[in-house]
Order: structure tokens, then C-alpha cells, then sequence
């Protein structure tokens, strides 16, 4: 079975990432911290990155 891959595009340069590289950048990235505090889980912002199109499901 194929891994799903999310694509980010930003300056027209694009990218694909895991749903583990995802989960390691969500767990370690400083900035999302404060987020984290108010009880944002993975999941939530992963929906929200989907839903503001920064992250964007391949095969959709």
C-alpha cells in the first residue's frame, strides 16, 4: 500500500512530506508550542493545515 503524502507549496517551490514528517514537525517545531498549551492535537492541526490548503493530500 502506498504511503499517503501531503504536498506544501510556498514561492513556487513545492514539497511532500509523510504523515510522520508531519507528526516530527508538529511535535518539534518551537512556534507551534503555544498551540500545543492550548490543547491542539495533531490531528486538529493537521485538518486545519488541510483545510487553509498549506498542506494539501495527494490524490484529491
Amino acid at each position: 500500500m502506498k504511503e499517503k503524502l501531503w504536498r506544501y507549496c510556498e514561492e513556487g517551490k513545492e514539497e511532500r512530506y509523510t504523515l510522520k514528517e508531519l507528526e516530527e514537525y508538529f511535535s518539534k517545531e518551537p512556534g507551534l508550542q503555544e498551540q500545543k498549551n492550548q490543547g491542539t492535537h495533531f490531528s486538529d492541526w493537521l485538518g486545519e493545515m488541510e483545510h487553509m490548503q498549506i498542506l494539501i493530500p495527494e490524490g484529491c
